[in-house]
């Protein structure tokens, strides 16, 4: 291109659009001076002069505009190059990434304004640079130092394949250290030759700045978190426990994350088998069961299993949030007994017993109370007191005087009821 370019220069330079009357002149000249020696040499007869003057001139003005289309054809494609050139330059200046091109001995021979003002350094004083300079302290994302096939550069140097979204921090020319994401491809030439590299990068500081804060958040939350927190492998290997975890388990972190204590619980083998076959189909799992401390001591979990997934939907961790419920489990076996027993103390009663809500509709009655009424407790239940319609008003005076009564003390009052067959 640069080689065009310089042709196309001196085209101009020599006459631009008066070059085909110029050239057509000097062939006209030579044509003269031909028919000059032939007059003065040769001796030809006149006609064949007249021809020969004839033949001349006739070229002369085929040259003429032959010259001329082939300039005007030129100066198109020149103003096309040029513009394209052009277009191609402001592509590259308005372009949010940073770009740097490489020469074939690894030297910088363009960079675009946004790749200066990531690389904070003047443009002339990049040009030149070599793009394993030691100033420029290129690492990894966790600080390893980035050398031979490591560099996305030497990669596509070696390889002659282009490269993609390789992460690494770089020092700037103004003592920044930036993290940028880095493409990169080779810049070959017609016949195929490698000539050269082109990069493009964007500078992600703030991005993973963001990223990092995010994750210190979301760690922080895992470890102050009240629920005990495990992340695992399919398989079952401990990757993290929070410590609210090694709380309610009274292992370490060490026993938990090396698998010295078993973790999965006292689970039934069909309830661990649906556990299994749910999470693997990318499903949550939720239920109770008993585990084992560290100690021998038996507890409550309430646990819920979640799939983590990559990026392109395959299950590659497991999420384990567990609770300590043995409070409430024991409340509520508490709670089971108490009605157990008062139950068996209201059903061995030979009193007529029952519970009812102000609208009249029974809610329990005790054996006693069915054997009196001849009728199972379903259908008690569901037909509400079998008073006669005179008690009726009675009845719903007392109702309302003990719906809107502030003690619990117990109100008496007699009615009359009828019973089946009588």
């Amino acid at each position: 291109m640069d080689r065009r370019a310089a042709w196309h220069r001196w085209i101009g330079g020599f006459g631009g659009k008066r070059l085909p009357a110029l050239i057509t002149g000097i062939y006209l000249l030579c044509g003269g001076v031909w028919l000059f020696i032939v007059v003065r040499v040769v001796h030809h007869d006149v006609a064949m002069i007249l021809e020969d003057a004839v033949y001349i001139a006739g070229t002369a003005v085929l040259l003429y505009l032959l010259l001329h289309l082939g300039i005007r054809t030129l100066h198109k494609k020149e103003s096309a190059l040029r513009e394209s050139e052009d277009r191609l330059a402001r592509i590259l200046e308005t372009n949010a990434s940073g770009i740097v091109v490489y020469d074939e001995a690894g030297m910088i021979s363009y960079i675009n304004s946004a790749a200066s003002a990531i690389l904070g350094g003047e443009r002339s004083k990049l040009i030149g640079l070599r793009y394993d300079d030691p100033s420029w302290e290129f690492t990894d994302r966790n600080g390893a130092p980035l050398r031979g096939e490591n560099n996305p550069v030497d990669m596509v140097r070696i390889n002659r394949l282009p490269v993609y979204d390789v992460e690494c921090n770089v020092s700037g020319r103004d003592g920044r250290r930036v993290i940028l994401t880095v493409n990169a491809a080779p810049l070959l030439d017609p016949l195929g030759k490698m000539v050269g590299t082109v990069t493009s990068f964007v500078d992600i500081t703030e991005r993973k700045k963001e990223e990092e804060l995010k994750l210190r958040k979301l760690l922080l939350a895992m470890e102050q978190s009240p629920s005990a927190i495990v992340i695992s492998e399919l398989e079952g290997n401990v990757e993290y426990a929070n410590p609210r975890y090694g709380e309610m388990t009274g292992c370490t972190v060490k026993d938990i994350v090396e698998g010295k204590i078993p973790h999965d619980g006292m689970i039934p083998p069909n309830v661990r088998e649906i556990m299994r076959e749910t999470v693997r189909s990318g499903n949550a799992w939720r239920g109770e069961f008993q585990c084992c401390r560290k100690n021998g001591d038996v507890y409550w979990e309430a646990t819920s299993v979640t799939p983590i997934r990559t990026a392109e939907g395959d299950v590659s961790n497991l999420l384990w949030v567990r609770d300590d419920i043995t409070i409430r489990k024991e409340a509520e076996e508490a709670l089971r007994r108490s009605e157990a027993a008062y139950r068996a103390v209201v059903e061995d009663q030979t009193e007529l017993i029952c519970r009812f809500s102000p609208d009249g509709k029974l809610s329990f009655v005790n054996e006693a109370y069915c054997r009196y009424f001849g009728k199972t407790r379903a259908d008690l239940i569901s037909g509400g007191f079998p008073t006669p319609p005179r008690e009726q008003e009675f009845l719903e005076q007392a109702r309302r005087r003990a719906a809107s009564a502030r003690d619990a003390s117990p109100i008496e009052y007699e009615i009359q009821v009828m019973i089946p067959g009588e």
